[in-house]
């Protein structure tokens, strides 16, 4: 990569600097705290007195009328920042616009509606390592009910929801870790892929079988290949999980490796693919893994779950890169970032350093088109 040293670019570059900080910042006071389970609210009673205060407090300066809802979020997500020892004042007033309003809350009947919660039932049972329970989510915890909205290239704002009663939902754990669960995440991620599923449908990766269930269902699917390498699962799921299916006859269940049945696998054998085999949007390896080997497929279209998310989430790594031409075209020693990357994080770094090798900066638009999850999907290969 090279950048031209023009006043407009390192301006653009500045700002980017500035725009990055801040979304570190979000990350770590809000989406972080959320993630790891520790945001729940234990006296629901003062949430309507905070509710009016934060509608009073806000509205003024947004000029957003909120609902009910979103000022009781406004309230949660705010004290989630606080419970961190973030002050209110050092998040801009369109980030919480931002944030309230990629909110919702959760009410009885709404989740329960869908096909998947209403017709397949779950015991504790039992299959190797893999345990296949319930678990809950209390009224007031907040949790990650979708991916994140992305504005201005790469700043991610998080989709933040929760129930106001005690929400059950199926998991499978492997040892005292969620291996797999059906929660209203996976529901929103795979809206998109259960929508454009027809034909013969191929699946990666098995899970509670949410996928392959809601594409059955569809009358323009004839049949679902699921690809599941832990034989334990594919025990569970064929036990326990299939015979509650109403279509079970569409379905087959085949144990292999997905990247290995994927690299033997002919175009046009199946009319759709989705790949679901990674844990969320950090885990972008496998997933630029798949896109390569799929990129020779034309008679199949393939989906990746989460992947505007996956991509988006990356782009700092091509910050770094931005930053560090910036720094060699301006004579400036770039501080050393390597040493506090994981391999993980480094072998990522390196792959957009060979995709983006070629790449000249000549104008400010081009740093924005370079920080643009969409364009890097259409890049990656």
């Amino acid at each position: 990569m090279k950048i031209q040293k023009s006043k407009k670019i390192m301006e653009k570059i500045g700002l980017l600097t500035k725009q990055r900080s801040l979304n570190e910042f979000i990350q770590a006071t809000i989406t972080y705290p959320i993630t790891a389970d520790t945001a729940i609210l234990e006296d629901s009673e003062k949430l309507p007195s905070l509710s009016k205060s934060f509608r009073k407090m806000m509205e003024p300066l947004t000029g957003t009328e909120y609902t009910e809802d979103q000022c009781l979020m406004g309230v949660m997500i705010l004290g989630v920042a606080d419970n961190v020892g973030a002050r209110i004042e050092d998040i801009p007033v369109p980030i919480i616009d931002e944030l309230v309003c990629n909110s919702r809350v959760f009410h009885e009947g709404e989740m329960e509606s869908n096909l998947y919660y209403r017709n397949i039932h779950f015991d504790v049972q039992e299959m190797g390592r893999f345990r296949l329970k319930a678990n809950k989510l209390e009224p007031y915890e907040l949790t990650m009910y979708n991916t994140p909205k992305v504005i201005q290239q790469q700043f991610m704002i998080p989709a933040i929801g929760m129930f106001d009663y005690k929400f059950t939902y199926p998991q499978i754990v492997e040892g005292g870790s969620t291996w797999m669960s059906v929660t209203p995440n996976e529901i929103y991620t795979m809206q998109r892929p259960i929508a454009e599923a027809k034909g013969n449908v191929l699946t990666l990766g098995c899970g509670m079988g949410y996928y392959a269930y809601m594409v059955s269902e569809k009358d323009d699917v004839d049949h679902v290949t699921i690809i599941e390498k832990e034989p334990d699962v594919i025990e569970l799921f064929n036990t326990y999980i299939l015979p509650q299916f109403a279509h079970k006859d569409k379905v087959t269940v085949i144990q292999a490796d997905a990247f290995d049945y994927m690299e033997k696998l002919e175009d046009g054998v199946f009319d759709y693919c989705f790949a679901d085999i990674w844990i969320g949007n950090l885990d972008i390896i496998p997933y630029i893994r798949l896109k390569k080997m799929c990129r020779r497929f034309r008679k199949t279209k393939v989906s990746y779950w989460i992947e505007d998310s996956i991509v988006a989430a990356s782009t700092p790594f091509v910050s770094m890169l931005i930053m560090a031409e910036a720094y060699r075209a301006c004579g400036i020693p770039m501080p050393e970032i390597t040493d506090v990357l994981t391999d993980e994080q480094r072998w990522v770094k390196d792959y957009y350093g060979e995709l983006l090798g070629d790449v000249e900066i000549s104008r400010p638009d081009q740093v924005d088109y370079l920080l643009d999850y969409r364009n890097l999907i259409n890049l990656i290969r």
